[in-house]
């Protein structure tokens, strides 16, 4: 059997294609490697990140919306786009939060530390 037995197998989860990426729903970036995955082709998984970089970036929903009917395809829009927006805003609220409480525990631990350093 082939090396990639797989391939031709897994469709993208939009439209179909025969050959998919991986993409992961929680950013890799983020630590998100072992994160939920779905089958995207290349163009989708593209149009897919080119949105993360738009949410990033702070652009509305609104600017989001207009810029990708000017230039994704139908099923990307009607199949998956919302959901995407949804998801990855959600994950951005809680990837903030989790950075938040993160710094404050390290701020924390570093005034521990500096009082019993002090105390010594």
């Amino acid at each position: 059997m082939p090396k990639h037995h797989w391939f031709g197998r897994l469709k993208c989860t939009v439209c179909g294609f025969p050959f998919s990426d991986w993409h992961h729903v929680y950013p890799q970036a983020a630590g998100g490697k072992r994160s939920r995955v779905i089958a995207l082709c290349p163009n989708h998984h593209r149009y897919t990140h080119m949105i993360y970089v738009m949410v990033d970036a702070g652009a509305s929903d609104v600017y989001i919306w207009q810029f990708a009917e000017a230039h994704f395809d139908e099923a990307f829009l009607i199949g998956f786009m919302s959901n995407l927006l949804l998801e990855y805003r959600h994950t951005q609220a809680a990837m903030t939060l989790a950075r938040t409480a993160l710094a404050q525990w390290l701020m924390k631990a570093a005034l521990n530390k500096l009082a019993d350093e002090q105390d010594v």
